[in-house]
């Protein structure tokens, strides 16, 4: 039996990677079930607006607490906004440490 596919065209985001446009797009926080789901939306939308610091506030938590959620996607979001923002940005620099501080 042929499943409904919700075909609406979703609004462009210039400039960030599918991973973060991807996250846009999944919904807001007060939908989550979860608090690293309602995190992860959360900074998808700060990512999405140019918020980048806020963002990466939420992902580093996300990562701290529940490293698993969503196949590491708070990790790899991070690596994305990282790559876009340019590796010898101070905000880059320091939440690269950040990180490394919560993965070992």
């Amino acid at each position: 039996m042929p499943s409904s596919v919700h075909t609406s065209r979703q609004p462009a985001l210039p400039g960030l990677p599918e991973v973060l446009a991807a996250a846009v797009r999944c919904g807001n926080g007060a939908e989550a079930a979860s608090d690293s789901q309602a995190r992860y939306a959360s900074a998808a939308r700060h990512a999405g607006s140019g918020h980048w610091e806020q963002a990466l506030a939420e992902l580093i938590e996300i990562v701290r607490r529940d490293r698993a959620f969503n196949n590491d996607a708070a990790r790899r979001t991070m690596l994305a906004i990282f790559a876009l923002r340019g590796e010898d940005e101070p905000l880059v620099v320091r939440y690269r440490r950040m990180l490394a501080n919560a993965l070992f």
